[in-house]
């Protein structure tokens, strides 16, 4: 077992429909550092014979229909996140 840090949350991109797994998903650490220390000590190791793609998360494109949902609760949703520490660094962990 390997520890970079602590967790703040972690989760897996599946498929709404067939329930499958997307081969990738997301962890929110609290702290910047131990999130830089997980990206550069995970990124590009073997798990299970395949290796790891370890990056920082970023913002994916906005759908359209969804566009005026975001941004009616963006201030509210910038409102329950709080400051920068609160909101976690989220790395991304990516199995090809």
């Amino acid at each position: 077992m390997i520890i970079m840090g602590h967790l703040q949350s972690a989760s897996i991109v599946k498929d709404r429909f067939s329930g499958e797994d997307h081969c990738f998903g997301f962890v929110e650490m609290p702290n910047k550092e131990e999130a830089d220390k997980a990206i550069a000590g995970l990124n590009g190791k073997d798990l299970k014979g395949r290796p790891l793609t370890v990056n920082e998360a970023r913002p994916g494109p906005i759908v359209p229909a969804r566009a005026e949902a975001a941004a009616a609760g963006a201030a509210s949703a910038a409102a329950a996140a709080g400051t920068e520490r609160n909101r976690g660094h989220v790395p991304r962990v990516r199995v090809p």
